[in-house]
């Protein structure tokens, strides 16, 4: 398992590189400022070096861990789980984002895009993280075999 927690970082990095890139490649662009192709390493570092390492050991660990105890260690509890954890690090952006835009006062100016698409990333992020974490440290294991 812990071989799953260990390459759960550089996987969310290569997640974000191919997000942006995947973005620009179809014309959409869901994070903030203009498009751009050289925002795809520093945003996959700063995933790798940051992001997945803190989402990891505060919620990753615990989570799957409470679990394994409570014996709910299947794929779609760790999938609804990832959803969850994924848009732990959103949420806290966008609480401080509304709180910028209403010290501003600009808080009208905040449309539902402006919370779904990043709510919709927060899930796509930890869906990936979940589904990579199942079949490197789960699938085929002793876990596996008490979830059916």
């Amino acid at each position: 398992m812990l071989v799953g927690y260990v390459l759960l970082a550089p996987f969310s990095g290569l997640v974000m590189y191919l997000t942006v890139v995947g973005q620009l490649a179809l014309g959409v662009w869901f994070l903030n400022g203009p498009p751009n192709a050289q925002v795809a390493l520093p945003l996959a570092f700063a995933v790798t070096m940051f992001a997945a390492p803190i989402a990891t050991i505060v919620g990753a660990v615990p989570g799957v861990a409470w679990l394994i105890r409570r014996g709910r260690l299947t794929l779609p509890n760790l999938l609804l789980s990832g959803v969850v954890l994924g848009n732990v690090p959103i949420a806290i952006l966008m609480v401080l984002a509304f709180l910028e835009q209403y010290r501003k006062g600009t808080l009208a100016s905040v449309g539902s895009a402006h919370v779904l698409a990043p709510a919709l990333l927060g899930a796509w992020f930890g869906v990936w993280g979940a589904l990579f974490f199942w079949f490197v440290s789960i699938r085929g294991t002793e876990l596996d075999a008490r979830a059916r």
